[in-house]
């Protein structure tokens, strides 16, 4: 559940839509047994998340994180390979991101903003009957979500959260060996949008 909605599809009971970025979550609570039944279609664990809202300051934050190849250790078969063109597959991962937020009117209504992006690369070797192919494996994720909280008296607070989670994977195996040529590699893209109020 994410600001009390549920995020979770009614048939299968897993995850059908995304919860909310890190940097986004203000408090969060971990339900293992014993819940009630307002819980219901949960086998294992119930998580509730609360995500952070706007004040009367303003406030914000940012955060990025990069990795690169010249930081993960070689494996075997690289340093083995007596071919010239035998190349290690590029590797890098950079994250970043930011939250905002204030007021709208003060001591009545608030809002707060989030955006996250993650770009991955990661090694992919084939060995179709052609000779040994090194690909990456490139994965973008965006994630961003606007929030508005309205004061409607000192007991009642209205809600409106808008999220948006796009991922982009390309050069996947889907249910074929790793001596499949790079034709067999396929894309998936996933698009969610969600509105809680």
């Amino acid at each position: 559940n994410v600001d009390g909605g549920t995020i979770s599809d009614q048939v299968v009971s897993s995850r059908n839509a995304l919860g909310a970025s890190v940097e986004e979550v203000k408090e969060f609570q971990v339900l293992t047994n014993s819940y009630n039944a307002e819980y219901g279609q949960s086998g294992g664990v119930v998580l509730n998340v609360i995500t952070r809202s706007g004040t009367n300051g303003f406030h914000g934050e940012g955060h990025y994180y990069t990795r690169g190849r010249n930081l993960t250790a070689s494996n075997f078969f690289y340093n083995t390979s007596d071919d010239a063109n035998f190349r290690r597959a590029p590797f890098h991962k950079y994250e970043g991101g930011f939250t905002v937020g204030g007021p709208l009117i003060k001591d009545r209504t608030f809002w707060f903003g989030s955006y996250e992006q993650t770009r991955q690369a990661t090694p992919l070797q084939l060995t179709p009957p052609g000779g040994s192919i090194n690909l990456t494996q490139p994965t973008k994720e965006l994630l961003w979500s606007a929030r508005m909280d309205h004061k409607l008296s000192t007991n009642n607070i209205l809600t409106a959260r808008f999220n948006v989670q796009r991922d982009l994977q390309h050069n996947l195996l889907v249910q074929i060996a790793n001596v499949a040529a790079p034709e067999s590699l396929v894309s998936n893209f996933v698009h969610d949008h969600t509105l809680n109020i």
